[in-house]
C-alpha cells in the first residue's frame, strides 16, 4: 500500500492562490491534495457545479488559473488533478486511485 503524504503548508498555500478565483465563485468546491512521494503531487476539486460540464470544460478552468498563477517548479509536479462533481466520485476509477493509491510496478 501507498502511503499518502501530506502536502506543506507552503505548497497548499500556493496552490490555493493559484485557484483563489475559481474557489471565490465556486464557494461549494473542495480541493484535497497529498503527495504520493517527493515528486508527485495528486490533487482532486470536488464541485457540484462541475455537474453538467465536459471534461475539457472543467479543464479550461482549472488549467488555465494554474498555468498563469502556479511556478513551474510545482506545476511539474502536479500528476493528478482530478475534477469531479459529487456524483462522480464514487463512479471514478481515477477517485479510487487518489484514495486508495496503489504501488507501482514496473517490469524489465
Amino acid at each position: 500500500m501507498v502511503h499518502k503524504k501530506p502536502v506543506s503548508a507552503k505548497e497548499l498555500k500556493a496552490i490555493q492562490k493559484a485557484l483563489k478565483p475559481y474557489f471565490d465563485q465556486h464557494p461549494r468546491a473542495r480541493l484535497d491534495m497529498y503527495r504520493r512521494d517527493k515528486f508527485i503531487l495528486r490533487m482532486r476539486i470536488i464541485d457540484p457545479d462541475f455537474d453538467g460540464m465536459t471534461q475539457e470544460q472543467r479543464d479550461d478552468l482549472i488549467w488555465d488559473m494554474l498555468y498563469k498563477n502556479l511556478h513551474e517548479d510545482l506545476l511539474q509536479e502536479l500528476s493528478m488533478v482530478l475534477l469531479l462533481s459529487p456524483r462522480e466520485v464514487k463512479e471514478s476509477m481515477v477517485n479510487i486511485d487518489f484514495e486508495k493509491p496503489q504501488p507501482v510496478t514496473v517490469e524489465g
